[in-house]
């Protein structure tokens, strides 16, 4: 059974007073700012939600996302899928001052106090965006990059590292020094 859609504003000072949980898809085409940075949302994000006050009085609403996005492989440049799961804890405020003193465990998320419904797509695009790891690859074995970058030297570039090393860099130094006494 599929997931009902999410609208793309919601009630939050309402839904936080009720204590309202909610579940469901948010269309891929919502997420504007994630393809502007040149992140393809590919999937409709599954997303859930738990609105409530807690006990310093802050409204907040905590939750989850998954969605699937499709990125370039910093390897070998090819468009590569990538599952992406964030869970997120927003504290629901009005103002910068509110979401400077905000705790610990949220994330501010700043509504216009003089509107009684709010964007829930910008913060998950923001939680989404924090998601997505900064340098993206494939896994070797499945990458089409022409010359692998490895960890570890080749045989040959071992030997030559090896060798380097039994010259020391300072025996001209310690030579020097010989002459000098």
């Amino acid at each position: 059974m599929s997931k009902p859609a999410l609208p793309s504003s919601l009630e939050p000072l309402k839904l936080a007073q009720k204590a309202v949980s909610l579940s469901g898809m948010i269309a891929a085409s919502k997420f504007v700012r994630t393809q502007e940075s040149g992140i393809e949302v590919v999937t409709d994000a599954e997303v859930e939600l738990e609105f409530g006050i807690d006990e310093d009085r802050q409204r907040f609403v905590k939750g989850s996302l998954s969605v699937d996005v499709e990125v370039t492989c910093q390897r070998c440049l090819q468009p590569m899928r990538l599952p992406i799961r964030a869970d997120f804890a927003l504290a629901i405020v009005f103002s910068d001052e509110a979401a400077a003193h905000v705790s610990k465990q949220y994330e501010p998320w700043l509504v216009s106090g003089d509107q009684d419904r709010a964007d829930i797509v910008s913060p998950l695009e923001d939680e989404l965006l924090l998601g997505v790891p900064v340098n993206v690859m494939h896994p070797e074995a499945e990458c089409n990059a022409p010359n692998h970058y490895t960890a570890s030297p080749t045989e040959d570039e071992q030997s030559e590292v090896d060798g380097e090393a039994k010259q020391n860099p300072f025996a001209m130094l310690a030579d020097l020094k010989d002459k000098l006494s």
